[in-house]
C-alpha cells in the first residue's frame, strides 16, 4: 500500500474513481441521485455494505435500468442474483 501513497493515497485514488464515475452520469438529478444511494443507502451506520434490490432502487431514488448497468460497468456496484430478485451493492469499501 505504500506504493499508492499510504492510507491517504489509497482514499484519494479512490475518492477521484468515485468523483470522475460521477460525472459520466447524464443529468443532475440522476447523479444527486446516484450519489444519495451510493452514499446513504448502499453503506449501514456501521460501515457496512448494504444490498438493495433493484425495484427498491429505481423506484426510490428514480434510478433508470441504464444507470445501474453504467454503475456496474464501470465497477462501482456489483449486481447479485438472489431467488428471482436482482441486488445492488458496492463493488468495494475501504
Amino acid at each position: 500500500m505504500s506504493d499508492l501513497g499510504g492510507a491517504n493515497g489509497l482514499f484519494n485514488i479512490l475518492k477521484e474513481f468515485y468523483n470522475n464515475l460521477i460525472t459520466k452520469i447524464p443529468g443532475m438529478r440522476a447523479r444527486k441521485a446516484v450519489r444519495k444511494l451510493c452514499e446513504r443507502e448502499l453503506v449501514t451506520d456501521s460501515g457496512l455494505r448494504n444490498s438493495v434490490n433493484k425495484e427498491e432502487i429505481m423506484e426510490k431514488f428514480n434510478l433508470s435500468e441504464e444507470i445501474l448497468n453504467l454503475l456496474v460497468r464501470e465497477r462501482l456496484l456489483r449486481e447479485d442474483q438472489k431467488a428471482d430478485r436482482t441486488f445492488y451493492e458496492l463493488a468495494m469499501t475501504v
